[in-house]
C-alpha cells in the first residue's frame, strides 16, 4: 500500500459505498414507512433526524388516513366571526366590480351560504356603499 496515496484508497472507498448504497434502493421500495426513519437515521449517522423523519412521516400518514375516513368541510358559523369576514370580503368584492362598471351576480352557492349573504350581505341593498365599512 506504499504505493497508493491515501487519498486515492478514500476516494475509491467513498466511491465502492455509493455504488453499495445505489444497488440497496431498489430495496427501499414499498417497505413499511419506519424502514425509511431508519434509513434517515443510518444515513446521517444522527439518531434525532432519524426520530424526526419517522415523526413527520407518521404525521403524513396519520393525515392520509384520517382524510379517508372522514370528510372534513369548512364551516361557516353564523354566530361566529368567520361569517362576517367571508360575507365583507364578497361585499367588498361585488361593490367594487359595480363601481368600475361591471354587472356581477353571485352564484355557486350552497343554501347556508346563500342564507347567511342574504341575511348579512350588504351588496344587494341600495345603501350597500354607505353601509360598506372598513373594520
Amino acid at each position: 500500500m506504499r504505493f497508493v496515496s491515501r487519498s486515492v484508497i478514500t476516494g475509491f472507498v467513498n466511491a465502492l459505498a455509493i455504488l453499495i448504497f445505489l444497488a440497496q434502493l431498489p430495496e427501499l421500495i414499498n417497505v413499511p414507512w419506519m424502514v425509511y426513519a431508519m434509513t434517515a437515521a443510518v444515513v446521517t449517522h444522527d439518531l434525532a433526524k432519524g426520530v424526526f423523519v419517522g415523526v413527520l412521516l407518521s404525521a403524513v400518514f396519520f393525515a392520509a388516513k384520517v382524510s379517508r375516513l372522514f370528510r372534513v368541510d369548512a364551516v361557516l358559523d353564523a354566530n361566529g366571526a368567520h361569517r362576517h369576514y367571508a360575507v365583507h370580503s364578497l361585499d367588498k368584492v361585488v361593490l367594487k366590480f359595480r363601481r368600475e362598471g361591471n354587472q356581477v351576480q353571485v352564484t355557486g352557492m350552497n343554501e347556508a351560504s346563500a342564507t347567511l349573504v342574504d341575511r348579512f350581505g350588504v351588496h344587494e341593498r341600495p345603501d350597500a356603499d354607505i353601509n360598506l365599512s372598513g373594520h
